[in-house]
């Protein structure tokens, strides 16, 4: 999907994922190979994609194409562009596998997979106790939707009994942030 051009929507706040990953495919684009680049741009990818190196970072993709993909390993022998392209699928790879661990040390890196749910959720919770990301625990989540999905199944048993339900009454709302009592004074 890589050398195709094929994006996917990630989290961009608090992470540098989706510009590195443009840059990466641009010079995929513009260039024939690792040893093609000019001297700015393996500086760059050396600052801040492959911080331990071009060797290394090639030494772990040769490591696992060996152990699961040697034909890949033969063409990227003969194939400047393709050992390019695996290079850089290797730091995509790993930006996701950085994120599910918390790798703290390469949170710019982090690539995390979100679209219109994500959006659609954070609206769901606005003005409510899970409006803050700190807030959200698996538990806590899971039970509100559980909850959201019993109430429009009930609703859904109602409507099918001929029970008339009023718009304003089939809508499942979080709870609104409680303030304490003392806070209007």
């Amino acid at each position: 999907m890589f050398e195709a051009g094929a994006t996917v929507q990630v989290l961009k706040k608090g992470t540098l994922f989706a510009q590195r990953a443009d840059r990466l495919h641009r010079l995929y684009r513009e260039y024939n190979g690792i040893d093609d680049l000019p001297e700015i741009e393996l500086d760059r990818l050396l600052a801040n994609v492959f911080p331990n190196g071009l060797d290394r970072a090639w030494a772990e993709v040769e490591a696992y194409l060996r152990h699961h993909e040697p034909a890949e390993l033969g063409r990227a022998e003969s194939d400047g562009r393709h050992r390019m392209a695996l290079l850089f699928r290797s730091y995509l790879g790993m930006s996701s596998r950085r994120a599910a661990a918390g790798d703290e040390t390469r949170s710019s890196d982090y690539q995390i997979w979100c679209g219109p749910a994500m959006g659609a959720f954070n609206l769901w919770t606005r003005s409510t106790a899970l409006e803050e990301p700190g807030n959200r625990h698996v538990a806590e989540v899971a039970g509100r939707l559980l909850r959201g999905a019993a109430f429009y199944a009930r609703l859904a048993q109602l409507r099918f009994a001929g029970v008339r339900i009023p718009a304003e009454c089939a809508d499942y709302r979080l709870p609104p942030v409680h303030q304490p009592a003392d806070a209007h004074r």
